[in-house]
């Protein structure tokens, strides 16, 4: 859970960031050549007849490092420190005193030198290892926090990621920019825009028809109407003008017969609230009707902006949030054919069924979707498979383009998680069978 949110971290100062295992091969590291490494926490101890160990090819690489917890602790055991159990565990609310550091030197939470942190570990460091000196204390942790200055190595018994550090998006804003030297242009614009130069310079423009699967598999139905089109749908993004949508209230924005709908009162789905975190009922909202946009969704704040009623869309991931419209379950409603006969009016095309991942600008749904299971469409008939196929385009000129819908709609599994302005919430979705007339699909004989 921790190396999770660490990684979602480091890619929020805009930084590319990949999750590897405590043992992942020496070759292996050295070819993925880091700018620098975060040694993530847990529940082990280096104590342990076999505990997980940092290998020593991370010291050798020439990189900085930046071990948070149990990995402050690996790092003191294998450069020549010393670990030990503490006679007080720690799990909660900690006040830190920082001294000399490069990592979070200038930073406090009060007057004074001071720092609010989040600690949990029952192990704490008691030697510091060769090069090393203390960086901070506090009344359980004598060695909070050390640093090595020459050879730029890190470590922390808190832990920075978590919303209840309050310096803690400064701590690995620092270590990822600025030690580390990372330029911070990972971002969703730049991702897109250079995956569609790569699929661009490989297959060119060639335009085919996609008969696009949803119930299928839930990553389908995330990529396009969640990601794509929905966001695009949040009040927010309109009232501030920076959604492909904004100031179409009212036209047609969708191919006749698309209908999208954003309903929190489902029985038992993932995305369903009784009342939204603004204490306003849920309910069903129609975004786009027969292909019209009629509706966004709004929390409070928002809704009194725009002059409109709160749809009961206000919602965020704690109580150290704020609120903000998101999703709760976002469908395309059923159209009139079988799938069977959506498929039969395809002379060319590609069915894609499964989709093993992409990127999405959620501003102007722009985006790139690699099909891990795709398949020719010829005569009506689907056929050999296709290896490799990448779409690209945006959520608005699909919404145009969809030349039928099915009858199959299904809801996801229940497992999504939507992300916005660093925010995560439950959400679902479901969608048809669609066909779309007209992406940009690249790929290779399977």
């Amino acid at each position: 859970q921790y190396t999770q949110l660490i990684a979602r971290r480091v890619r929020e100062c805009g930084v590319y960031s990949e999750i590897h295992p405590w043992d992942i091969s020496d070759e292996a590291l050295r070819a993925f050549r880091p700018a620098g490494i975060v040694l993530s926490g847990g529940p082990e101890s280096v104590n342990l007849d076999d505990p997980p160990r940092v290998s020593q090819a991370v010291f050798e690489l020439g990189v900085p490092v930046l071990g948070i917890c149990y990995g402050m602790q690996t790092m003191a055991a294998e450069l020549g420190g010393k670990v030990e159990a503490s006679a007080h565990r720690e799990f909660g609310y900690a006040e830190i005193t920082p001294g000399d550091s490069d990592l979070f030197g200038g930073l406090s939470d009060a007057d004074g030198p001071l720092l609010k942190v989040w600690m949990s570990h029952g192990d704490r460091v008691e030697a510091l290892p060769p090069g090393f000196h203390a960086t901070a204390k506090s009344p359980n942790s004598p060695l909070a926090a050390m640093e090595d200055h020459e050879r730029r190595y890190y470590g922390v018994q808190f832990h920075p990621e978590v919303t209840h550090t309050l310096q803690g998006e400064a701590i690995m804003r620092r270590f990822v920019r600025d030690i580390c030297g990372c330029p911070g242009d990972w971002t969703p614009g730049n991702i897109v825009a250079d995956a569609i130069e790569q699929v661009r310079d490989t297959v060119g423009e060639a335009k085919v028809l996609l008969g696009l699967s949803g119930g299928v598999d839930s990553s389908v139905v995330a990529a396009l109407l969640h990601e794509a089109i929905g966001h695009g749908l949040e009040g927010d993004f309109n009232r501030k003008k920076t959604s492909v949508f904004s100031g179409l209230m009212g036209q047609r924005i969708a191919a006749p017969g698309v209908t999208i709908v954003d309903d929190g009162t489902l029985t038992d789905r993932r995305g369903s609230l009784t009342v939204d975190d603004e204490g306003t009922p849920t309910q069903r909202t129609v975004l786009i009707e027969d292909g019209v946009l009629v509706g966004l969704m709004q929390d409070r704040l928002n809704a009194r902006l725009m002059g409109v009623p709160a749809t009961g869309n206000g919602r965020r991931q704690s109580f150290a949030h704020v609120p903000m419209p998101r999703m709760t379950n976002t469908i395309m409603e059923n159209g009139t054919h079988s799938p069977e006969e959506v498929v039969s009016t395809v002379k060319n095309g590609l069915y894609a069924v499964n989709f093993g991942g992409g990127q999405v600008d959620i501003t102007n749904g722009k985006f790139v979707f690699s099909a891990s299971e795709a398949y020719l469409i010829e005569d009506g008939r689907i056929g050999a498979p296709v290896k490799g196929a990448t779409l690209i385009g945006d959520g608005a000129t699909a919404l145009t383009r969809i030349g039928m819908v099915a009858d199959d709609m299904a809801l996801d599994p229940g497992i999504g998680t939507c992300g916005k302005d660093g925010q995560g919430v439950p959400v679902g979705v479901g969608q048809p069978t669609l066909r779309i007339d007209g992406l940009t699909v690249g790929g290779t004989a399977a």
